[in-house]
């Protein structure tokens, strides 16, 4: 009689360790996942993607506000107006803030430079030289656009003092406090000569050329010696 095979206990134990092991290393793989790097981002993780997109939002946002004139750091800041090119006396005004407001008015465009020395404005006649404590008389100077140019003005007589101040308002101020500020030093002589100012630091749109001292004048009574002649007024560059 043949007698059939049976396996050993031995066997059967084995098979049913391997078989545990196996599963045991399914339900761990599942449960904690594997090394591949494409697996979603935990929330509140940017993918790279995103990041990268960010600075390329962010450095196309900086590009329009430079292009604009604005300051990057700022979406707020204003374009300051920059000069195309040289510019032009749009015109010539009288400034008279501590008086009737009106110094030979009609005759304010005849400072502007034609090359003919006797064709000049030119101020009342003031009793004082220092007209009486006035901040001073002069001329208005507007530019057909802002410039960065400096001014040359002919005093004709002297005794003389002369400040200059600028303005970037559309609208030439009327007052004496409204202008930006005093462009270069005080000037002064004895006589009569021709001056050139400093260049302003930013655009300006007015120039005030303002007579602080006159000179005496012969086609002024005794009672009232002094006047002011300012002509030849031109810009540089």
């Amino acid at each position: 009689m043949s007698q059939g095979w049976k396996p050993s206990l031995t066997v059967i134990g084995g098979l049913l360790l391997l078989a545990a092991i196996i599963a045991i290393a399914l339900v761990m793989s599942a449960q904690f996942g594997s090394d591949d790097d494409r697996s979603d981002p935990a929330p509140g993780v940017v993918p790279d993607a995103a990041i990268v997109a960010g600075v390329d939002t962010a450095t196309t946002q900086n590009s329009d506000l430079v292009a604009s004139g604005a300051d990057p750091a700022s979406e707020d800041a204003p374009a300051q107006a920059a000069p195309t090119g040289p510019a032009s006396i749009a015109g010539i005004t009288t400034f008279d803030p501590d008086g009737d407001r009106e110094e030979n008015d009609d005759e304010s465009m005849l400072a502007v430079s034609d090359g003919i020395a006797n064709t000049n404005w030119r101020t009342v006649c003031y009793s004082g030289q220092y007209m009486g404590g006035k901040v001073g008389v002069g001329l208005v100077v507007t530019l057909d656009q802002p410039a960065l140019q400096a001014l040359t003005v002919d005093v004709i007589n002297g005794p003389f003092i002369v400040d200059f101040y600028t303005s970037s308002a559309e609208r030439a101020p009327s007052e004496l406090s409204g202008w930006d500020g005093q462009l270069g030093a005080q000037r002064f002589a004895t006589e009569g000569e021709v001056l050139q100012t400093d260049i302003p630091t930013a655009p300006v749109r007015h120039l005030l050329v303002l007579l602080k001292q006159l000179g005496a004048d012969t086609s002024c009574s005794d009672n009232n010696p002094f006047r002011g002649r300012l002509g030849e007024i031109a810009l540089v560059g």
